[in-house]
């Protein structure tokens, strides 16, 4: 008894340090680990792809390639912005990275253009998720929101920045004020001058220069030089607001000098917004907090609004700081949904052990185990710096029912043998569920980091389970001698009942069997296991083609033989009688659940991420729109959505004409009713009724789209190289060359494969230069005349305004003045003062633009995409034969390859799920290690797919969304499905070893399989409906619940078709024919 003692003792104090701990996990919703890869992005408004791209992106990439670790960089430049993706090896620092990546940006910035913005450093998330926000908040005041902005960062922002956890603070709703220097160009074209005249006096007027470095005063008599004071001297001209504008020389026309103000009218205004950002449509700021990846939300929010609080009880009169989003509150629901789920399950699981069992002491050493085993868990929690979000969670509770497993076979075994044999069986069991998690660890970056921290979880907590089986479970027993049965057997009338199944299924009625029986029946039986579970034959082709045949495009007579077997197979296989009429019948009979799941349910499934319900808005416009018209669209739907109560709040977010979205959630009462469906389809209305946009609505329901898609082709090839005016040349003689086939029609140039692709057109300007001659013209001067009357307005510097810095902004009078038909038809000026127009020395053509740079490791993409009318095989040699001549002459460092709607590519997918082998072989090599046998482990593989085919039949009955629920069911499955395989053939195993040592002759081994069956029906029975008994709580929200309903519903049917395979297979697989025997006589107590 001293000695249980001593080892309940330290178990204890485990205990109580792990509960001690646990407020120290950090909470919350989403997985917090970002990729090992950063975005570095960046706008410049209103400035095309190719000049952005030259001026910032390629310059920015040449200093990250010599980053260490650095696998892969590749950029993306688009009219307007641009981003850099920059991969690392997975050992990489990346604080310390971002941290250079830093410096590098600040070292280039005097490099890049002025009206670049300052380049942004983000961490990567799986699946390209931007960083959530925690909470959000709106600052109302009687001032303008200039200086209410101005305030939030003087006084808000520094105080919340302290608080540790917090990762960033986002400002939106006001714009800053800047200096406007407004031109006419017809005075400019009179004066001489350009607009490049007019920035360069206001750097001369508005300099500022370190000259170096001056000492303060004289060396001391006694040569100290270090005891003299040291100052930076910085030239510098007086601020804005003590400038005379009127006395800034610009330059002498003539006698004449001419004056800022003579030539530009300088005014101070805010400036219009490039962007918007608002909350249920009001014009108000808005603060945006995002927390750190590893920081506990729960904790963090709590911190913030007590330090709001502090805030708001110093803010000026007629101020107000209110909470307008917290994302907290939506994690303490699910927190407290999963708690109770959970509680429900473990209170389900006790209740099932204490009926079984009828003993309270039973109960209580399976309580105190499950106890202990969390408490010690939850150490290695912290230890390893897991996080404790949705999939962790799950991890917790999928792995209950696997440790009350272990509990239930070791105390069974302990009160029947009174020693610990046993446990060899449970570590080969459990390891064999950590093999299969292992492949997680394979799976891609995202998916792996999605998923992890559910791997770990499990693993640790059977880790944990195999020391409580090993040394606290007996301790809680007082050891017995071993011929004395510590207790009564555990439940005689339940064991007497299962162990008659599996015989009776096998010798029939009475153990009596006819030998025609005995002939086929184990043949009849496997045969259908195998067409239950099913053959893969629906992925035979309909014809086989050799590859000299595809790449062959000359007669049909001419055209290479196939082999034999081809043939044979195109006779036979391939004919088309067969395809048409037969194959279908065939492929429903030979494919089995497997082909009900490839083909009926797999294709619908989607990946969901547990969130709160809502709506989801997307507009685009056409290239060409501002932002400012989409924005008037947008208002007009959050002028139609105020009108519903329903509505807790709606996000307006407005990048660009091409990026608008609005994010709309409901009042907690009205999640989950009909309320979102219904105004989903009044947003489709709406949306039908509003022209020049194109629509996505989704988030409920089917999604609805309006988008035409009329970019998206059937053909493409991408050409990839280092130069990308020389592979914008290549690619337009490849277009030209397509544009020859009489079955393309239309080809175009872009950067991306998108199926909802609107081409961006744009005019390129033909100059006749023999005209440009006769009136003493030239492109130079054509374009300097043209700059006069430029649209676009330049940003030239910052300048001081009341100690904060403002912009000082160079832009034409005429924004509003200047058509496609005024720029043709405005008189000119050439060098002898000719004037002329625009269309009589040049022509604008209009042509679709790429609008996307690509650019992977130093290497520019580009797709060549087209329609082409005709049969798909015709389609496919046309493309192979224009790839073929394009590689002959395109010149070194230039590729082409044909290629497919690769955003559409389920590689990784397919990846993940041939892992699933990985798993069995690992198994295999596990239950070979235990059993000392090569044979006996492919019989308990073999409990894999009979299992699979619950879990297919599960998704396919009940028309179940297939998520990554589905896909970590099927991992658990494959862990757990063959445990009760593995302790039975233990058992087996240990009774004929016996039977060989004994002195009287050894039994058949029927009957010491049947005697292995009794022992072990009813911990095996035990332990599978606990893990089912275990998940029932979590098919109470229905199937809309993401994750955990699939993960719910396909383990559970997987294990209850395992029943059948432990019951009837197991036996045919490790008993001969010749050794079937009926069942023995059933032993007493």
């Amino acid at each position: 008894m001293n000695t249980s003692l001593s080892r309940i003792l330290p178990f204890v104090a485990l205990i109580l340090l792990g509960l001690a701990l646990l407020p120290k996990l950090p909470f919350q919703l989403q997985p917090g680990r970002s990729l090992p890869s950063l975005t570095v992005s960046y706008q410049w408004p209103d400035a095309s792809a190719e000049l952005l791209e030259q001026q910032a992106t390629s310059k920015l990439e040449a200093l990250f390639a010599t980053l260490r670790g650095l696998k892969k960089i590749s950029s993306t430049t688009q009219k307007g912005q641009g981003s850099i993706r920059l991969e690392f090896d997975k050992s990489t620092d990346l604080d310390f990275v971002r941290f250079e990546v830093s410096a590098l940006i600040r070292q280039a910035r005097p490099r890049l253009p002025q009206p670049l913005s300052y380049p942004l450093i983000r961490r990567n998330r799986p699946r390209d998720e931007a960083d959530p926000t925690l909470m959000s908040y709106t600052l109302n005041g009687p001032v303008s929101p200039y200086y209410l902005r101005q305030y939030a960062e003087e006084q808000i922002q520094p105080r919340l920045a302290l608080i540790q956890g917090i990762h960033q603070l986002q400002l939106y709703g006001a714009t800053p004020y800047a200096w406007e220097l407004r031109y006419r160009h017809e005075l400019l074209r009179q004066l001489g001058l350009q607009p490049h005249d007019i920035a360069s006096a206001l750097q001369r007027a508005l300099f500022k220069a370190e000259l170096g470095q001056a000492a303060q005063a004289p060396p001391s008599p006694d040569g100290d030089h270090n005891s003299r004071q040291v100052r930076r001297l910085v030239l510098e001209t007086p601020a804005a607001d003590s400038l005379n504008w009127a006395q800034v020389p610009i330059k002498r026309v003539g006698n004449r000098m001419l004056y800022l103000t003579d030539v530009v009218e300088v005014s101070r205004r805010e400036r219009p917004p490039h962007s918007y950002h608002r909350i249920n449509g009001l014009n108000t700021i808005n603060l945006l907090i995002k927390a750190e990846s590893s920081a506990n939300h729960l904790q963090l929010a709590a911190a913030i609004k007590n330090e709001v609080q502090a805030l708001r009880a110093e803010l000026p009169p007629g101020y107000s700081l209110i909470l307008t989003y917290d994302s907290t509150t939506f994690l303490r629901e699910e927190l407290e949904k999963i708690g109770w789920r959970s509680l429900f399950s473990v209170l389900i699981l006790l209740l099932f052990v204490w009926v079984v069992s009828r003993s309270l002491r039973y109960l209580g050493v399976i309580l105190f185990s499950l106890l202990a085993n969390l408490a010690i868990a939850s150490l290695f929690y912290q230890l390893l710096g897991l996080e404790m979000h949705l999939y962790s969670l799950a991890g917790i509770t999928v792995s209950l029912g696997l440790i009350i497993d272990n509990s239930i076979v070791m105390i069974d075994h302990w009160r029947r043998e009174g020693n610990r044999s046993v446990f060899v069986a449970i570590l080969a069991a459990t390891l064999t569920t950590l093999g299969a998690l292992s492949v997680i660890f394979f799976l891609e970056e995202q998916q792996r980091l999605q998923l992890q921290d559910f791997a770990w979880v499990m693993m640790i907590n059977l880790a944990v389970s195999l020391a409580v089986a090993l040394w606290l479970i007996p301790a809680l027993h007082p050891r017995q001698p071993t011929h004395q049965p510590t207790s009564r057997p555990l439940m005689p009338w339940l064991r007497k009942r299962l162990s008659t199944i599996s015989p009776l299924i096998l010798h029939g009625r009475a153990g009596r069997l006819k030998k025609s029986w005995n002939r086929i029946h184990k043949p009849l039986l496997i045969t259908i296991a195998i067409l239950g579970f099913g053959l893969p034959v629906f992925y035979l082709p309909d014809k086989w083609e050799s590859e000299a045949l595809k790449q062959y495009y000359g007669p049909q007579e001419e055209a290479p033989a196939l082999p034999w077997y081809m043939q044979a197979y195109n006779r036979t296989l391939g004919n088309r009688y067969y395809v048409q009429n037969i194959k279908p019948w065939v492929n429903k009979l030979l494919g089995g659940s497997l082909r009900l799941f490839v083909q009926e349910t797999y294709p619908n499934a989607r990946y969901r991420q547990p969130e709160r319900t809502a709506l989801y808005v997307y507009g685009q416009m056409p290239y060409g729109s501002t932002v400012h018209q989409v924005n008037e669209i947008f208002q007009r739907l959050e002028n139609f959505l105020a009108q519903y109560e329903e509505v807790q709040q709606f996000q307006t977010e407005i990048n660009s004409p091409q990026s608008a979205r609005m994010i709309i959630h409901f009042k907690p009462e009205y999640e989950r009713g009909s309320f979102p469906y219904l105004l989903k389809s009044r947003v489709e209305r709406f949306a039908i009724d509003q022209g020049a946009v194109d629509w996505q609505v989704y988030g409920v329901g089917r999604g609805f789209s309006n988008a035409i898609g009329l970019g998206s082709k059937n053909s493409r090839i991408a050409l990839r190289g280092y130069n990308y005016n020389e592979l914008l040349r290549h690619a337009n003689r490849l277009k030209d060359s397509l544009l020859h086939h009489p079955r393309i029609k239309e080809v175009f140039l872009n950067g991306q494969i998108r199926w909802d692709y609107r081409p961006n057109y744009e005019y390129l300007m033909q100059m006749d230069r023999r005209k440009l001659a006769q009136i003493n013209s030239s492109p130079r001067q054509v374009f300097e005349e043209l700059q006069r009357m430029s649209l676009d307005e330049r940003p030239l510097m910052y300048v001081r305004q009341g100690g904060r810095y403002e912009q000082l902004v160079l832009k034409p009078a005429h924004t509003h003045e200047l058509d496609l038909w005024a720029l043709q038809q405005t008189p000119l000026r050439a060098h002898d003062s000719l004037s002329f127009k625009l269309s009589e020395v040049a022509r604008l053509v209009k042509e679709p633009a790429g609008d996307i740079i690509y650019r992977e490791d130093q290497q520019y993409r580009m797709y060549v995409e087209y329609d082409f009318i005709g049969p798909y095989t015709l389609q496919r040699r046309v493309r192979e034969r224009m790839t073929e001549q394009a590689n002959a002459w395109l010149p070194l460092g230039y590729t082409a390859e044909a290629t497919g709607w690769g955003g559409w590519s389920r590689q990784a997918e397919r990846k993940q799920y041939a892992l699933i082998f990985l798993v069995i072989g690992i198994i295999y090599f596990i239950c070979a290690i235990l059993l000392e046998s090569l044979l006996q482990p492919l019989a308990v593989i073999a409990m894999i797919p009979l299992s699979f085919i619950g879990l297919f039949l599960t998704f396919y009955l009940f028309e179940f969304n297939f998520d990554q629920g589905g896909y970590a069911a099927l991992l658990v499955l494959s862990g757990i499905s063959v445990n009760a395989a593995l302790y039975l053939i233990d058992e087996y195993n240990r009774l004929r070893a016996q039977a060989r040592r004994a002195a009287t002759p050894a039994p058949a081994d029927a009957r010491l399989y049947w005697q292995a069956f009794r022992h072990k029906i009813v911990p095996i029975g035990l332990t599978i409906m606990s893990t089912v008994l275990g998940f029932i709580p979590f098919l109470w929200a229905g199937p809309d619940e993401p994750f955990w309903f699939t993960l719910a519903a396909g383990t559970i049917g997987g294990l209850l078709f395992s029943i059948i395979a432990i019951g009837v297979y197991l036996p045919l697989f490790i008993l001969k024919r010749s050794s079937y025997a009926p069942p023995p006589t059933a032993e007493k107590g």
